[in-house]
């Protein structure tokens, strides 16, 4: 009976092993990295490296640098419909921008906190 990936558990995989459960030479490397990308991205120091690069991609909404996103936004979108209705609702766009830097804001210091709490990269307290 032929294993098939969806046949395999996790647990089961051996990184060093280079045979390749599914008996083809080199499959055990394409497996075995997936299995270690999904642990990689559930670590303390991932989820703090991805709070910090949503607290970094957050910065480019925010609302300090309001006048030139939206100035720089409307030059970019001269002459088409999306920028005659950005020039027309500046308020509305104003505020996406605002609300779209806090969500990324929110959702970076959140990332950071539950590295935090698993036992982050650079814990605080001895």
């Amino acid at each position: 009976m032929s294993t098939t990936p969806t046949d395999l558990d996790p647990t089961d995989l051996d990184p060093t092993d280079r045979t390749g459960p599914l008996g083809g030479a080199g499959s055990a490397d394409v497996i075995t990295a997936d299995v270690i990308a999904a642990d990689v991205l559930t670590t303390d120091v991932a989820l703090e490296r991805r709070g910090l690069w949503w607290l970094l991609g957050a910065f480019l909404f925010c609302p300090c640098h309001l006048p030139l996103t939206v100035g720089m936004v409307t030059a970019v979108l001269a002459g088409t419909g999306l920028g005659a209705v950005l020039r027309d609702h500046s308020w509305i766009a104003g505020t996406v921008i605002t609300l779209t830097w806090l969500a990324g804001t929110a959702y970076g210091f959140h990332l950071i906190r539950q590295a935090k709490r698993a036992g982050g990269a650079c814990p605080t307290r001895p």
